[in-house]
């Protein structure tokens, strides 16, 4: 197996041997470092070294046991070989159960020398590379989630770790606070990242809902002739994101918890469960434990799904957030127009200041989207006014506003409603109200 770590540190008071280990090791195209004492070499290691250390026992000032107990302190994962002598054999064995890699008792060859660094390399180079991809994954969440702030930077860091795991997941609050976002930030960096993410928003289930959901047999439907797997199969070893789940019909709430329960799912008409393995993701408004008091709401499926649950805080209680976001949606909207950064005019500086966002991040990529699109010379930010003052005109330009980039988004999308639906993160049904409001048909936008 080749490696990118290469370094091997000698560290022995003996200039004779320190010489023919180096020799040796450049021999086998390694690079080797010597080191007459312990503190020379600490000056030289860090936490990163991409290398290994091979460290003689007995030495004047820090022998080899302080040495490595200096080493163990800085990075438990850096592997120490031990040279030692026939009568420090119980140490050498002492300091291995205490992490050490290995132990080359003297005399030794320089085979048997080669053979135990490049073992110990291989680990090393392992390691290294394990924390270069979490610390990659890092980035990424932080690029993905956008924010500064003390809450933001621990719900970053629980959602990192909750993607690592299966459990079910409940996401709470405020319309706009990023509840759909982050559940698919979860998925992403799941082990069901290469799987199928299913939506299913439950503010707006069809008629038959069940079969929907659950699929159904043939002849089970009225009309349904061959059988349907349904939203949750289709999901299956992916994820599901029950968006709004506090708006799931009571007659529903038992169909997801016999997911939750049983790990299967029993089609309309049919009699045998058919198993299925897939994570739940759920978002909810803040009033969901009220439901659940009220009885709107299954307590016990309440509790299956809050095996994991992140408060989302509205985005007026988490200012320091507010630039870091909009900065965010800006890159994402020039990214999608295809155009060089807008001027951020002092309007749109003193909206940023000063806006309450009560719509929380929908409205601060609404204001980004307008930065954009006035860059382009299409329509303007939407400037800042006292409050009570011409509600129709603001009303009217907040639907031109609305028609315009709505006719933009389908433009983009060449009138594929799913690719629209998810980059303006709006269920489809929303989507085709707002279009057929607008008087928007999708073909009109599509390729020919």
């Amino acid at each position: 197996m080749s490696t990118t770590c290469d370094a091997v540190a000698i560290v022995d008071d003996d200039l004779h041997l320190r010489r023919a280990l180096l020799q040796a090791l450049e021999l086998e195209g390694l690079r080797p470092l010597g080191f007459a004492g312990a503190d020379e070499a600490l000056a030289a290691i860090d936490a990163q070294f991409p290398g290994i250390v091979v460290t003689d026992l007995r030495m004047p000032g820090m022998d080899g046991t302080q040495l490595f107990a200096r080493l163990a302190t800085m990075d438990p994962d850096l592997p120490v070989v031990i040279i030692t002598g026939h009568g420090d054999l119980p140490t050498a064995v002492d300091l291995m159960r205490r992490g050490a890699y290995d132990f080359l008792s003297k005399p030794f060859d320089s085979g048997m020398l080669a053979a135990t660094v490049r073992r110990a390399l291989e680990k090393r180079d392992l390691v290294l590379e394990n924390r270069r991809l979490r610390d990659a994954a890092q980035a990424a969440f932080e690029q993905e989630f956008a924010g500064v702030s003390p809450v933001s930077v621990h719900i970053r860091s629980s959602l990192r770790s909750l993607a690592g795991t299966e459990k079910p997941l409940l996401l709470i609050g405020e319309p706009g606070t990023g509840k759909s976002h982050c559940a698919r930030l979860v998925h992403r960096h799941s082990r069901r990242a290469a799987k199928t993410l299913v939506t299913i928003d439950c503010d707006a289930l069809p008629e038959q809902a069940e079969a929907f959901l659950a699929g159904h047999v043939s002849g089970a439907m009225p009309g349904g002739h061959s059988p349907r797997s349904g939203a949750l199969r289709r999901a299956d070893q992916g994820t599901v994101v029950l968006d709004r789940v506090d708006r799931l019909p009571q007659r529903l709430q038992p169909v997801i918890e016999r997911v939750l329960e049983d790990g299967a799912i029993a089609p309309l008409g049919g009699d045998i469960p058919i198993p299925i393995d897939l994570r739940i993701i759920a978002t909810a408004d803040p009033g969901l434990q009220a439901d659940v008091d009220a009885g709107r709401f299954s307590r016990s499926l309440y509790h299956r799904l809050a095996g994991a649950t992140i408060e989302l805080p509205p985005l007026r209680t988490r200012g320091d957030d507010i630039q870091s976001l909009f900065g965010l949606f800006l890159k994402e909207a020039v990214d999608f127009a295809g155009t060089p950064f807008p001027v951020v005019g002092p309007d749109v500086v003193a909206r940023l200041r000063t806006n309450p966002w009560l719509g929380n991040a929908h409205e601060v990529k609404a204001l980004a989207d307008q930065t954009v699109l006035a860059g382009q010379g299409v329509g303007a930010p939407a400037q800042p006014g006292p409050v009570g003052g011409d509600n129709r005109s603001l009303k009217d330009a907040v639907a031109r506003y609305e028609a315009e980039y709505l006719r933009e988004v389908l433009a983009k999308a060449h009138g594929d409603i799913e690719q629209a639906r998810l980059i303006l993160s709006l269920p489809r049904k929303t989507l085709y109200d707002k279009m057929a409001r607008h008087g928007l048909v999708p073909g009109t936008f599509r390729r020919r």
